[in-house]
């Protein structure tokens, strides 16, 4: 999804808005034994957070057998019956590597499996596949349980327009137990449950997540999105993937929804597990979902990425892409090739994290074309950068041609250019570099003219926060993203931009500045129908019973809050008028990029938080 950190508890003010995804605040191991401690902010603000019980924290061994556990690779299989994992282990930092036990309760433990290792690619994906998670320290059942499916989960490829093969393998575990599959032409699927310890002729509630994640890893990694499982790796208290995203974003809703049909323990009226296609490339599950498939009216959405968070709007969004030609010409004699490489940022997800201010490699690679081209001669040949609409771009090159007694200077000038730069994005990306690369070489080039109007407008295109709510404090109400930059094999440079706003008016007003600026460089510009924002409704009986239950059950007032990012609840609410909805998940910190990573902690209580919601609906 999208979710970021929240602005948080402002004493119990209604709207709290998300502008960033922190870190946790949680205390290191024994440093508190209760429930819930206050931690104070750089601000002064204070407000309650959640800490583990040591009792949860610990093995059965206790705190010797606890130290003991520590830096171990553990894997687990859905359980059946009364089935444990227990920790063995591993070399340090493999994360390809290790062994596990399973045991069963009064029984001697059987023999340890072999090294995994890396798995065959050629490899079918099918119950029971598991992979080794590297480090950290015990977890509780619940945990356990839910990560045993995301394993599952993550085996299965599936970036955006590839669900195919997680939609068959969930149809084959529904076919399995007798659960009720429905599904519609664009390949969203519902799996229908019915209800368990309650009375069978209640409303089904709908549970919706997402099949889609976005694929992006580091430079160096040589992980295949389209065969490759992803590789989990234990962090301390975070779980993140070996050079990849995660995939959490939102395979931890399909790892909930699939615990809590094999949870004996949970009460529940009857259930669709909504898994829609495609959203993260513009909700287009959701937006050309059937909703002749759905049968319920309240719908509980696990894509919010704050445990303790509720959220209850989004804002809407669009894309306008932009093509420009370059023309082509030879590249004159006496020219050297070389790359200029952009790389070493941070990135993020371009609705929670774009006002952090973290540098787009797209946008500093105008930059250093601008340099190079106005001072150093040098000619364009490709330029690309980026990889999804919703992410900052982390990396960017453009493969270009100069004169070779040139090569020096202009080698230098990036050389300050990358200082000014680490300058300028001390605090988010300290480490970004700009740097001009031998290469090849190219057969042809831009001309003059095309690579000039193509440097203008990559300079002249917005990027960032357009402006921030004068209503909520700290929300970000209108952004643009710089998202991608390819030029095709006839020499057109194609870019894709995304539009964001919770005000449907200054989001088409964006939409249209960004498209004249393009038409002023001579490029074509188009825009797609984008997706509605979804408007908060604070009467809502589901927020009112949301709350009750949070208290409740995990002893705290919930954070209530609409976010600057989309969520297809806005879009499944327009295609079913009257839903009542709200999003809720486990804490996930900068989804986009190669630095996503789970927050283990949260698992459980917006599991069981979950599990609560559903059974108080015998209450009436």
């Amino acid at each position: 999804m999208h979710a970021g950190a929240r602005d948080h508890h402002r004493h119990g003010r209604f709207p709290q808005a998300r502008t960033r995804r922190g870190e946790s605040q949680r205390p290191a191991r024994g440093a508190a034994s209760t429930s819930r401690v206050h931690r104070q902010r750089r601000c002064g603000r204070r407000w309650p957070l959640r800490v583990p019980r040591a009792s949860e924290e610990r093995t059965r061994g206790g705190a010797a057998a606890d130290r003991a556990a520590r830096n171990t690779a553990w894997t687990m299989r859905p359980p059946s019956g009364r089935v444990a994992a227990s920790l063995v282990r591993c070399a340090p930092r493999q994360a390809t590597r290790g062994t596990i036990v399973r045991r069963r309760f009064g029984r001697a433990p059987r023999p340890a499996r072999p090294p995994v290792g890396r798995p065959d690619r050629r490899q079918r994906w099918g119950p029971g596949r598991h992979l080794p998670l590297c480090g950290g320290s015990p977890m509780n059942a619940t945990t356990e349980r839910v990560l045993a499916w995301f394993e599952q989960v993550s085996a299965i490829p599936r970036c955006s327009k590839n669900e195919a093969g997680i939609r068959r393998w969930l149809q084959a575990w529904a076919a399995e137990r007798g659960y009720e599959t429905r599904g519609d032409a664009v390949g969203n699927l519902v799996i229908a449950a019915p209800a368990r310890g309650m009375r069978a002729d209640l409303a089904p509630i709908i549970i919706q997540g997402h099949l889609d994640m976005v694929c992006e890893k580091t430079p160096e990694s040589p992980h295949d999105f389209t065969r490759d499982p992803i590789t989990l790796v234990r962090d301390g208290e975070w779980l993140r993937a070996d050079r990849t995203t995660l995939g959490a974003d939102n395979g931890i809703a399909i790892a909930m929804a699939l615990a809590l049909l094999t949870d004996d323990d949970a009460a529940h009226p009857p259930l669709e597990l909504l898994f829609t296609i495609d959203e993260e490339t513009g909700l287009t599950g959701a937006t050309e979902l059937d909703p002749e498939i759905l049968r319920g009216h309240i719908l509980l959405n696990v894509d919010s990425e704050d445990e303790g968070v509720l959220t209850v709007g989004c804002a809407g969004g669009q894309q306008t892409d932009i093509a420009l030609a370059l023309g082509r010409e030879p590249t004159p004699a006496g020219l050297a090739g070389a790359e200029v490489r952009v790389r070493g940022v941070s990135g993020g997800h371009s609705g929670v994290d774009i006002h952090t201010g973290r540098a787009n490699a797209n946008v500093l690679l105008a930059r250093a074309l601008r340099l190079v081209t106005s001072s150093h001669a040098a000619r364009i040949a490709t330029i690309h950068g980026g990889t999804a609409h919703n992410a900052i771009a982390r990396d960017a090159v453009a493969v270009v041609a100069l004169p070779a007694a040139g090569v020096s200077a202009a080698r230098e000038a990036l050389a300050e250019l990358t200082e000014t730069l680490r300058r300028e994005y001390a605090t988010t990306d300290p480490k970004l570099t700009v740097e001009l690369v031998a290469g090849d070489v190219p057969g042809a080039v831009a001309t003059v003219d095309g690579a000039q109007r193509a440097v203008g407008l990559l300079v002249a295109l917005p990027h960032g926060v357009a402006r921030m709510s004068p209503h909520i404090a700290g929300l970000v109400q209108t952004s643009n993203n710089l998202a991608t930059l390819r030029t095709d094999a006839s020499g057109v440079l194609r870019v894709v931009t995304s539009q964001r706003s919770s005000v449907m008016s200054e989001l088409y007003a964006l939409s249209d500045r960004v498209a004249l600026i393009a038409r002023l460089a001579g490029a074509d510009a188009s825009t797609d129908a984008g997706y509605p924002a979804w408007e908060p409704n604070m009467a809502s009986p589901l927020l009112t019973r949301c709350r009750e239950v949070h208290v409740r059950e995990l002893g705290a007032e919930p954070v209530v809050e609409i976010i600057h990012a989309g969520l297809e609840c806005g879009v499944i609410g327009a295609k079913r008028p009257g839903m009542d909805m709200i999003s809720f998940g486990p804490t996930i910190k900068d989804p986009h990029s190669p630095n996503e990573r789970l927050h283990l902690p949260s698992v459980e209580p917006v599991y069981r938080y979950m599990k609560a919601i559903l059974a108080s609906f015998a209450e009436g």
